[in-house]
């Protein structure tokens, strides 16, 4: 069903290649912090769970990819986009 004619690409937005991850939608004041890879508070992403987790903006762009870390704190495991 998704799939596209190769005479055709269709591209996808990056947040569909993480679509199985829970998602944490970010403030534009956490987005600056994780577009430069900041290492976060659980709370500051409102996340719970094992992780991972794809964290968006307020428009469900993919931002980043975050992990558990040390603690209650969370990193990123990779960074996609700058805002």
């Amino acid at each position: 069903a998704e799939a596209a004619p190769l005479d055709s690409p269709v591209l996808l937005p990056a947040v569909e290649a993480v679509r199985h991850l829970p998602v944490a939608e970010v403030a534009a004041d956490v987005a600056q912090r994780v577009v430069v890879g900041q290492v976060l508070d659980r709370a500051a992403l409102e996340v719970d769970g094992d992780g991972p987790w794809a964290v968006v903006d307020g428009e469900g762009q993919l931002l980043a990819v975050y992990g558990p870390h040390r603690g209650s704190s969370v990193k990123p495991q990779f960074v996609l986009a700058a805002v």
